[in-house]
């Protein structure tokens, strides 16, 4: 079993956004883009003090999941990284196809 924080879940369901979340915890975008993809460890006055901003209990920002949920999370981010790459081969794709065009016409 494994414990993550669920921060990300919790901020979206209260309608903050990441840069918001920053600002009202006196902290960088990219300490709460730690937090919410890589942390393993949490001090418990940082807990607290999202708690106050959030609103919420801390058991709400903690769950408990198996440890196939983690390979599960890998496989989906690793879905999500080649359908992020062909998305961006047929941007280039459009973007050539377009370049083309304008190529012709000015001739």
């Amino acid at each position: 079993m494994a414990v993550k924080l669920i921060l990300a879940e919790v901020r979206t369901q209260r309608g903050m956004t990441q840069e918001e979340l920053a600002q009202a915890m006196t902290m960088s975008l990219g300490g709460i883009q730690y937090l919410e993809n890589k942390a393993a460890t949490l001090k418990f006055e940082l807990l607290d003090q999202l708690c106050e901003v959030l609103d919420c209990e801390p058991g709400d920002l903690i769950k408990r999941f198996s440890d196939g949920t983690q390979e599960e999370d890998r496989v989906i981010r690793e879905k999500r990284r080649q359908e992020k790459s062909e998305r961006m081969k047929q941007w280039w794709a459009d973007k050539r196809q377009e370049s083309k065009k304008e190529s012709k016409n000015v001739a």
